[in-house]
């Protein structure tokens, strides 16, 4: 299932956890956003971890995208092609 994973921090070291979890996680496409690919375990663990990390405050947003909605996205601007989206791209 993909996911989009979305954050809004004000502490930096929280911000860098984050980030580094995120992008083993799934892909960035914008600075506070990801797309992750999990399946029920790994979507568990992540939830496990941010919970961990967040103990300190913080907003982390998780939103599942399904197949047909993943193939409708538009990406406008600087975005990248992510050979696992089956979505459309607009520059």
């Amino acid at each position: 299932m993909k996911y989009l994973v979305m954050y809004d921090l004000k502490d930096s070291k929280q911000s860098r956890e984050i980030n580094k979890l995120l992008a083993g996680a799934g892909h960035r496409v914008q600075d506070s956003v990801f797309e992750c690919s999990l399946n029920a375990k790994e979507y568990d663990s992540l939830i496990s971890e941010l919970q961990i990390i967040l103990q300190r405050g913080g907003n982390v947003r998780i939103y599942p995208v399904c197949r047909e909605c993943m193939k409708k996205s538009v990406g406008i601007g600087d975005y990248y092609i992510n050979p696992g989206n089956e979505g459309f791209l607009i520059i």
